[in-house]
């Protein structure tokens, strides 16, 4: 594709990778144990159950509408259904979150 740059291709995998399950697992995990720390239980149960929720709802509403992804012009290879989208959907259950409690806290 014309419109593709390795400097733009590198930016957006970059934006691609703050909603990776893992890179969002270790940052509720580190949030949850922030949270304890400072004796807020509460949000930290709350922080964790957001990603548990938005992961069953999005596999729930994959099941659903069983949308396979797009075969041309692939940054990255991933299996399962294109929608709605994992990182997307569970990346912006955690960092509403997180903002929530951060403006909550200053």
């Amino acid at each position: 594709m014309a419109l593709r740059t390795e400097w733009l291709n590198e930016m957006v995998l970059a934006i691609t990778h703050l909603g990776d399950a893992k890179v969002l697992a270790g940052l509720c995990l580190i949030g949850a144990i922030v949270l304890i720390i400072m004796k807020q239980i509460r949000n930290s149960l709350l922080l964790i159950g957001s990603i548990l929720v938005s992961y069953g709802l999005n596999l729930l509403v994959k099941s659903m509408f069983q949308r396979e992804r797009p075969q041309d012009y692939r940054l990255l290879e991933e299996d399962g259904y294109s929608f709605p989208s994992g990182n997307a959907m569970v990346g912006t259950s955690f960092y509403l979150f997180a903002t929530v409690l951060l403006y909550q806290r200053y």
